[in-house]
């Protein structure tokens, strides 16, 4: 235990200094492996490392290269070795660090308001179902990230949640999908509160009146022309707790008009 040993560690990597006009948006390694030597016993019970430690690394350190056409920025050996020095290890004690150079890249950065869309599938018990929409709180979540990715994003997303069989409304946190997170993107909130009103349905008939709709607004449609049948009978699902409240004047049935129809033929 007294005779020098070698053993490696990993150290995820984080860039730190990043201008406030731009986001860490690439990186070529997210962890370094570093060897170091030292007498056994001290590898056995010195705390060289600790899992929970992360590599600091300053953007204002790094240089610039053209790397297959694009502009890079880099860390290289001795400078990752300057970042280490903080660690207590005993001098010459680093014997090797992995990889030797870390390349990381930056974009220009925006900020944007999107809404939150629920993605997942829903079924319900016998006679349940949906009585109204899903509700999210917040329904609405800032994203910042690479100008060129949020400029055309338009809402984030959930994680797919499936609910089975549901017979009551339920009240869950799902977590957001982040579409870019290994492209440097950061939201707001990570998860939000969804309600999803359940009820119990009852079918019914509606009888109904069938109409005739314009294909394009400057068609015109004689008054006279009759339709065979006239009266459709729809069947419908309505929330229990709103049968007594449905307004006929709000359900239309139409058939649609595919040629203009001179008014003078019936």
């Amino acid at each position: 235990l007294s005779r020098d040993a070698q053993a490696s560690f990993v150290q995820p990597i984080s860039i730190t200094n990043v201008s406030e006009g731009n986001v860490h948006s690439g990186i070529s390694h997210t962890a370094v492996r570093i060897t170091v030597q030292a007498p056994g016993i001290r590898l056995l019970l010195g705390q060289f490392f600790h899992s929970g430690d992360t590599l600091h690394l300053d953007a204002n350190q790094m240089q610039s290269i053209q790397k297959r056409g694009e502009l890079w920025h880099y860390l290289s050996s001795s400078q990752i070795r300057r970042s280490l020095a903080r660690l207590p290890l005993v001098e010459g004690a680093i014997v090797g660090v992995a990889p030797d150079t870390i390349f990381a890249q930056f974009a220009f950065a925006s900020i944007k308001k999107v809404p939150v869309m629920f993605a997942g599938t829903l079924s319900f018990a016998q006679s349940m179902g949906q009585i109204d929409a899903i509700t999210l709180i917040p329904d609405s979540v800032t994203v910042r990230g690479p100008r060129h990715i949020v400029d055309t994003l338009m809402a984030v997303y959930t994680v797919p949640y499936d609910l089975k069989q549901l017979n009551q409304t339920v009240e869950q946190n799902i977590h957001l999908q982040n579409p870019a997170f290994a492209a440097g993107m950061s939201l707001s909130v990570g998860q939000v509160a969804a309600t999803t009103p359940v009820g119990e349905l009852r079918e019914t008939t509606l009888d109904l009146p069938i109409s005739i709709q314009r294909k394009l607004p400057e068609q015109r449609i004689s008054q006279n022309i009759l339709l065979f049948p006239s009266r459709a009978s729809v069947q419908v699902r309505i929330p229990l707790k709103m049968m007594q409240d449905v307004d006929l004047q709000l359900v239309e049935v139409f058939v649609e008009c595919p040629f203009e129809v001179p008014p003078s033929i019936s």
